[in-house]
């Protein structure tokens, strides 16, 4: 972590980090176009969706990482619901 922190200091010294920084907050804002549902052409549409996997870091499947650490339950126990309405509620 040392040696990428020194790596990225040394480039990232003067106006390149400026640049950096704003092509971050380009992205940004590219990036939260759908959310406002403006009319654009479909090689833009096409252009965000190829993006949008990689800012949302879903380049890795869940079935490829979550599903190996963290084991779901589809239907959980109806005792742990009952018990979780009654210690939200007060209901003893």
């Amino acid at each position: 972590m040392m040696i990428a922190s020194f790596v990225m200091n040394t480039m990232m010294t003067g106006p390149s980090l400026y640049y950096f920084i704003a092509w971050v907050n380009t992205m940004q804002m590219v990036m939260h176009l759908p959310m406002l549902r403006p009319l654009l052409p479909p090689n833009v549409l096409s252009f965000i969706a190829v993006l949008l996997p990689v800012f949302n870091f879903d380049l890795i499947t869940p079935e490829m990482s979550t599903d190996l650490v963290f084991e779901f339950e589809e239907y959980p126990d109806e005792e742990f619901e009952s018990e979780w309405d009654s210690e939200i509620f007060g209901q003893m």
